[in-house]
């Protein structure tokens, strides 16, 4: 079995703004990452199965997390979409180890500049998100002649998105 180490400059919870800060000003061009986006509310094996495996893609970059802020997750799914808050969720992420680093994202704009301003060597991307702005399809897209973008096939059957808040 793989065991994962965090460094400490990344072994933490961004905002958005912090994080481009913290693009901005590491000295560190020796790092580099893998990166990926969504809501992880519910985390299931599904969830934890595909974080695995998009560290696996390479081990020895950093495993950075796009997490869909509250806000952003009402405005894709839906009023009382969200079990858990952002914080909760992002902490939940944090445990993980194969988890690097969290950044909330509170805007569409701000998914694709997180993309964008992290210049990963990988993307992953799952064929199983519903919302089109965020496809698999999209990202590829977007992004797909600027990065290595992965595209996951479903991880397991239960999916957090068929769940619902009464």
């Amino acid at each position: 079995m793989l065991l994962y180490r965090k460094i400490d400059t990344m072994n933490k919870i961004f905002s958005f703004h912090e994080y481009i800060k913290f693009l901005d000003t590491r000295s560190d061009s020796q790092t580099f990452f893998t990166i990926t986006t969504g809501v992880y509310d519910g985390l299931h094996v599904g969830h934890t199965r595909y974080l695995k495996a998009a560290k696996n893609i390479d081990p020895k970059n950093m495993l950075v997390v796009g997490l869909f802020s509250d806000d952003l997750t009402r405005i894709r799914k839906g009023e009382n979409s969200a079990i858990a808050s952002e914080n909760d969720r992002a902490e939940v992420l944090m445990e993980l180890p194969c988890v690097d680093s969290v950044v909330i994202l509170t805007t569409k704009e701000e998914v694709y500049a997180f993309i964008r301003e992290t210049k990963p060597a990988h993307l992953v991307a799952s064929e199983t998100t519903r919302d089109e702005e965020y496809s698999s399809s999209t990202m590829l897209r977007l992004f797909g002649a600027s990065m290595d973008v992965r595209v996951f096939s479903a991880q397991a059957e239960i999916h957090s998105s068929d769940w619902r808040l009464a």
